[in-house]
C-alpha cells in the first residue's frame, strides 16, 4: 500500500511498504518508535521492540527495529526509513551505519 499526503498532518502516513498487511497505516507523530525518531530527529535502533515502551506492533513477528529520519537538501525532515526484523538485535552498529549512510544519499536527491 502507498499513501501520499499533500496536506499538513501530525500523523505519520505509511508510504512505500513491503511486508505483511498492517492496520497501522496512519500513526500520530506523538506515538511509536517512528514518531520518536522524528520527534527527537535521530536514528532509533531498538534491539528488542517488546522491551521498548514506545513500540506499536504492526506485526507480531517483529523483534527489532531501525528507524532513520530522512532529510532533503535543506535539512528538512521529509520521511523516514523504517526497517523491522523478525530477529532480535538484528541491527548491529555496522549495519546501522550502512543504512544511515544510505539514507544520507536522499539529501542530495530531494
Amino acid at each position: 500500500e502507498s499513501f501520499i499526503v499533500s496536506a499538513p498532518s501530525s500523523d505519520l502516513v505509511l508510504g512505500p511498504y513491503l511486508g505483511d498487511a498492517t492496520d497501522h497505516t496512519r500513526i500520530p507523530i506523538s506515538k511509536g518508535i517512528c514518531g520518536l525518531a522524528l520527534r527527537e530527529e535521530r536514528v532509533v535502533n531498538v534491539p528488542d521492540v517488546n522491551a521498548h515502551p514506545e513500540h506499536i506492533a504492526c506485526s507480531i513477528k517483529t523483534k527489532s527495529e531501525l528507524v532513520i529520519p530522512l532529510q532533503n537538501k535543506d535539512g528538512e525532515l521529509i520521511a523516514e526509513l523504517d526497517i523491522d526484523s523478525n530477529s532480535p538485535r538484528a541491527f548491529t552498529p555496522e549495519l546501522e551505519k550502512m543504512f544511515t549512510d544510505f539514507a544520507e544519499t536522499f539529501r542530495y536527491l530531494l
